[in-house]
């Protein structure tokens, strides 16, 4: 890519001659000979150099410094000043100007700042490659699947609009979400989680939004909550789909005016921030049924992501083994042979209704039970974890359909915890509410 040289300069001859000079180091230069204009140039090309006169017709360069900056923060900037003008010249480097010539320009000089700044701008532009590729590295898998979250989230980061990850339980929504964090301009600033369905309706208020002292029984000192603490960063809202219909109409106002109320306040608090929210549940049905605003769904769905299941992703299930067992082995000291064919299909054709979560647990078991060199097959607990799904065509199955193999599961997993609810989440590697909700899905009953 040639660099873009922007020149804004109201003396045309010196205009005119510079732009021949800088053209012969091959560097694409455009001109402009008001600020305004050259504000206009900036917003339309995106120059990476911006060489700017100190004395313009419309206004003082120091004045338009401050509106370039504010339309291209890291835009580097050269002042152009006559001699014996360092007011001006230190008032434009305090507003954000990189560096200053002095006219009559020494043509060498200026070439070799110019340089200087593109080299820099180089540097930094591989350092932010770098590091996007090694959060993007984060997502493992190859599949055709994950690589088309990975656009997404391409298409995403540099937004500041509201993210809603769709997707079951321990798909990875919120690895997802701080990724597009860290992505973002924002990645500098605060990235604050927080699960909906984890906290009581009567705290998450207090959580969300803070509280004042006396606010209520026990609230002693005033509290920020989480809109406050990660203001100019990222919110993640995971499970936004259990939040109650009350709290609905203050995130609502939220996302639209960027203000709130503490509890038991009156003065507003202004904030800027980002919300990624997630749901494992059909907030389109919740709607329909009345448990879930539709004002509020539009809002948080402005950039709508599904992330898939692992079902939808077999072929990444042997990268995903080989990071998890690296994984935890490094961190229990131990060192394990790679996974035998065998062991490798198995677990390969499991379904896998816990997703990536799910297999993380059963291979940190596996490593810590396991004995090295070599893994087994009873390593990996396949007799609670998933049966294999089996072959299309089978006729020896039983299981004539994913639904029914996911009752199976839920059922043989509550027989071996002696009905204790957390105790099988915990086997099939999904959280206690997860087990509620499809317990109520099949209408399956606990004995009391």
């Amino acid at each position: 890519m040639i660099p873009q040289i922007l020149l804004v300069d109201d003396d045309r001859i010196f205009l005119t001659l510079l732009a021949k000079r800088l053209a012969q180091e091959g560097w694409q230069i455009s001109t402009a000979e008001t600020a305004a204009e050259g504000l206009e140039k900036i917003r339309r090309s995106k120059p990476e150099i911006l060489l700017l006169d100190v004395l313009l017709p419309d206004r003082s360069g120091v004045e338009a410094v401050s509106e370039v900056k504010a339309l291209a923060p890291d835009l580097p900037i050269v002042m152009v000043s006559t001699s014996g003008d360092t007011k001006n010249i230190v008032a434009a480097i305090k507003n954000g100007a990189s560096d200053y010539v002095k006219k009559p320009v020494d043509e060498a000089l200026l070439t070799f700042k110019i340089q200087q700044l593109l080299d820099v701008l180089t540097l930094k532009r591989t350092q932010t490659e770098f590091r996007e590729n090694a959060e993007i590295k984060r997502l493992i898998g190859e599949s055709s699947a994950i690589k088309k979250l990975v656009r997404e989230i391409s298409k995403v980061a540099n937004s500041d609009a509201t993210v809603l990850l769709s997707g079951e339980t321990g798909t990875g929504k919120g690895l997802v979400a701080e990724v597009i964090h860290a992505l973002n301009r924002r990645r500098n600033q605060r990235f604050i989680s927080i699960n909906c369905a984890a906290i009581p309706a009567t705290l998450l208020e207090s959580e969300l939004f803070g509280h004042e002292r006396g606010a209520f029984t026990g609230a002693i000192r005033e509290k920020k909550g989480i809109f406050e603490l990660a203001d100019r960063g990222t919110i993640f809202l995971d499970e936004i789909g259990d939040i109650a219909p009350e709290l609905q109409v203050k995130l609502l106002r939220v996302l639209q005016g960027h203000e709130f109320e503490r509890v038991g306040g009156v003065k507003s608090v202004k904030v800027d921030v980002r919300v990624i929210a997630a749901t494992n549940r059909n907030l389109e049905e919740a709607i329909g049924k009345g448990l879930f605003r539709e004002d509020l769904f539009y809002r948080l769905n402005v950039l709508p992501i599904a992330v898939p299941s692992l079902r939808d992703r077999q072929e990444d299930i042997p990268l995903l083994l080989e990071h998890f067992i690296r994984q935890f082995s490094e961190k229990a000291e131990k060192r394990f042979e790679k996974l035998s064919p065998d062991i490798l299909e198995t677990l390969s054709a499991y379904a896998w209704p816990g997703n990536v979560r799910e297999l993380q647990n059963v291979v940190e078991r596996a490593v810590v039970f396991g004995k090295e060199p070599r893994f087994n097959v009873g390593d990996f607990n396949v007799h609670v974890a998933r049966p294999a799904v089996p072959p299309a065509g089978d006729g020896g199955s039983n299981v004539s359909s994913l639904k029914e193999l996911e009752q199976q599961l839920l059922l043989q997993a509550l027989r071996q915890s002696g009905g204790n609810v957390s105790r099988a989440a915990r086997t099939l590697g999904i959280s206690r509410g997860t087990v509620y909700r499809r317990l109520e899905r099949y209408e399956i009953g606990l004995k009391k």
